[in-house]
């Protein structure tokens, strides 16, 4: 085999394994503009999801520990917060406390924005969303409107 022919083919197994690099960290850590895509074409089932959980009792969810009852949906983990009805759907998750960062989207029964894990937070509108940041710390969360009740947030701890 010609030291050309070589070449070619292990640049071809690199631009392939790269590909594959690039396609898993698309499923680990997905774009904003993909979550919010899947949203929109998948809103119909989303919802009922959403619907079924609600209408379920909590004591009754598997893992269920009083506040968060954990499921995964299209691989993304999910929390329910029975207390104020907020589904949250959790795309990616860096770093190591104490300082983290989580992405995501969330089902807000109420039509209005909420603060991670279901916590009561003061927003204040910024640009095309809402955000929140502790005054005397480095917790904060963004948040903003997808469609409906469904909404996108970024929140770093």
């Amino acid at each position: 085999m010609t030291r050309v022919k070589k070449l070619w083919i292990g640049l071809g197994a690199l631009l392939v394994l790269l590909a594959l690099l690039a396609l898993l960290w698309l499923r680990l850590f997905p774009p904003r503009w993909a979550v919010e895509r899947y949203i929109l074409t998948h809103q119909e089932a989303l919802n009922d999801y959403a619907c079924q959980l609600l209408e379920t009792d909590p004591v009754q969810l598997e893992n269920y520990h009083g506040w968060s009852a954990q499921d995964t949906y299209h691989g993304w983990q999910v929390s329910f917060y029975p207390q104020s009805g907020k589904i949250e759907f959790q795309t990616s998750a860096f770093g190591l406390a104490p300082s983290s960062s989580y992405t995501g989207f969330y089902y807000a029964p109420s039509g209005e924005p909420m603060g991670y894990q279901g916590v009561e937070v003061a927003f204040e509108e910024n640009g095309s969303g809402w955000s929140w940041e502790e005054p005397e710390g480095d917790n904060r969360q963004y948040t903003e409107q997808i469609t409906g009740n469904w909404y996108w947030f970024e929140a770093t701890f």
